[in-house]
């Protein structure tokens, strides 16, 4: 779920694609970092081809081509007989720390805007887990305005309450498998440890969104009541 974007909805960056690399800044909180995770990504994605490909559907209504498919999410029961590599990690993470599965496309020639989420905050004491299945090298994600792009084989977490935004060319689709897990002893290691740089990310992050909640209480009271239904939607199973 988008919390909030930094940016009126439709409005995104112009220029995603031809942004330059900017380097990373060490005593900063990057709010993603590359994992160690044993995958098969061929294997990964002959599954979503097989089972779930013809299913993507539109995942937010400003954005016709960003769709996906959710797999499970919390409060449902895990039934993964046909997903035996998603098996795997599902195991690997812990069962009980898994909060949801889902396929992200985003299509050629496309943008999502800059935002945050609820779902896969650190905050929550929850982070998301990026594999790419499809991409290409003009698929980019943008993580607090840094570029990265993730190839395919690899493993990423992504704190949601870090700035992000994705853009994509015109060689083809990007595809991510994305699992939402919280903190337990299987998944502690893809946490980051507590430092300065975290609680001041955070306590940022708090911040925005006491001002933005404020705004939205003053001048648009019903889009936060709209956010607010659509997150308890989220938790009714």
């Amino acid at each position: 779920m988008i919390l909030y974007s930094d940016y009126p909805v439709g409005e995104v960056y112009t220029n995603l694609l031809t942004k330059p690399f900017r380097k990373e800044q060490m005593s900063k909180y990057k709010a993603i970092w590359q994992i160690d995770l044993d995958l098969d990504a061929v294997a990964l994605l002959k599954e979503f081809s097989e089972c779930f490909s013809h299913k993507l559907s539109k995942v937010y209504s400003e954005n016709e081509s960003w769709t996906g498919v959710t797999v499970c999410k919390k409060g449902s029961r895990f039934d993964l007989q046909k997903l035996p590599e998603v098996g795997k990690l599902i195991e690997s993470f812990g069962k009980d720390n898994v909060l949801g599965i889902n396929y992200f496309n985003l299509e050629t020639n496309s943008k999502l805007h800059e935002h945050r989420d609820m779902n896969g905050n650190l905050l929550f004491g929850i982070v998301r887990i990026h594999i790419p299945l499809i991409t290409n090298g003009q698929a980019f994600m943008f993580v607090e305005r840094i570029k990265y792009n993730l190839p395919v084989g690899t493993a990423w977490v992504l704190d949601t309450s870090g700035l992000h935004a994705l853009a994509n060319g015109p060689i083809g689709d990007r595809i991510h498998l994305v699992i939402d897990i919280k903190k337990g002893s299987e998944t502690r290691q893809y946490f980051p440890k507590w430092s300065c740089s975290v609680v001041l990310h955070l306590g940022k992050f708090i911040f925005i969104m006491f001002i933005k909640i404020v705004r939205d209480i003053l001048s648009n009271p019903g889009s936060l009541v709209k956010r607010l239904k659509d997150k308890s939607k989220e938790y009714k199973k």
